[in-house]
């Protein structure tokens, strides 16, 4: 991505976009989804991103624009009422992941390999069980951060276990 392309998502449904390193900034509401904080935010490019929204239930969301912001398509959403899901991370425009806070012992993650159209959860067998109350920082995105080709760093706290897997 080129360094002059920002990204960043808020509060009310709201994203802001520069492309010009920061002269300029537009920014968007998410239609339909002006009750939602954006937590995390991941772009390849200045016209294709991905939001996500943190909270319990159908409020973890994921949408995807390709077009800049212009219209935005909701492609994920929780529908485990104790689920929130707090950051993902991507490898490529194709490849990401999404973490969430605890729920039953286990630490829910998805993945896709199709630019977020699907996410499948991995098997709880191949995720280390949480302690009770672990999840993750879901206020700034920075819970989770994929390197190279296929590893993924994920930071966890709030239970007895603290750290990163």
């Amino acid at each position: 991505m080129d360094d002059k392309v920002v990204w960043a998502s808020g509060a009310g449904g709201t994203y802001v976009r520069t492309t010009d390193g920061g002269i300029t900034w537009i920014a968007g509401q998410v239609n339909g989804a002006d009750s939602l904080e954006f937590r995390d935010v991941y772009a390849v490019d200045d016209r294709t991103a991905w939001l996500l929204s943190a909270g319990l239930g159908d409020r973890s969301r994921i949408y995807k624009t390709i077009d800049g912001g212009r219209r935005w398509l909701l492609q994920f959403t929780n529908q485990d009422p104790k689920g929130f899901y707090d950051c993902f991370g991507f490898w490529d425009a194709r490849r990401g992941l999404v973490v969430g806070d605890a729920v039953q012992g286990q630490l829910p993650i998805l993945t896709t390999t199709d630019g977020g159209s699907s996410w499948s959860r991995v098997p709880p067998e191949r995720v280390p069980p949480a302690s009770p109350g672990e999840g993750a920082f879901a206020a700034s995105g920075t819970c989770l951060i994929t390197v190279g080709e296929q590893d993924a760093w994920i930071g966890t706290a709030a239970g007895s276990r603290r750290g990163c897997w």
